[in-house]
């Protein structure tokens, strides 16, 4: 089993910003120290999906777009046993393309184990859980990767303040 992530503190006002973060248990260790937080800096997104191969392509291109290169280490595409499966509709060239690849459930797991398994997959320094089927803002992962690296122990929890249906 995989370390336990710590007790994580909720954010002050004005730090609110898209997705679910959180510093990979890999990054903590025993003893955490200030310098080994302030060189965090690299994103890993986990999307659980499960049938919802209609979204997918938008949401990786969307995450892709809005993310600078050197802060999106990967986007985890986690495929909760969807009918079709989600890599029938993605190609190898856009997965390569866009820093993503697909792990597949062959039976449903359900939303908790989906996102464990991509969290559990990860290799940025932190892991952000988004829904299959959003779009982040431009500029998204800079707050984020900044209130990590002064608090560690920081959970970042969506904001939604107005939805757009055609996107």
């Amino acid at each position: 089993l995989a370390p336990a992530l710590p007790r994580l503190n909720a954010l002050g006002e004005g730090e609110r910003e898209a997705g679910w973060a959180a510093a990979a248990p890999a990054a903590v260790g025993k003893s955490p120290s200030a310098a080994l937080w302030r060189e965090l800096a690299t994103l890993s997104v986990v999307l659980p999906c499960a049938n919802e191969g209609d979204f997918v392509r938008k949401t990786v291109d969307a995450i892709f777009a809005a993310t600078p290169a050197e802060v999106l280490r990967e986007i985890i595409i986690v495929d909760d046993a969807s009918k079709p499966p989600i890599e029938q509709g993605i190609t190898a060239d856009f997965l390569t393309q866009h820093k993503a690849r697909i792990l597949r459930h062959s039976t449903s797991q359900g939303l908790i184990r989906t996102k464990k398994h991509g969290g559990d997959a990860a290799v940025g320094d932190a892991i952000v859980f988004l829904d299959c089927h959003v779009r982040p803002m431009e500029g998204w992962a800079g707050p984020i990767i900044k209130n990590l690296q002064e608090n560690p122990r920081r959970i970042v929890v969506p904001s939604i303040t107005a939805l757009d249906p055609d996107t």
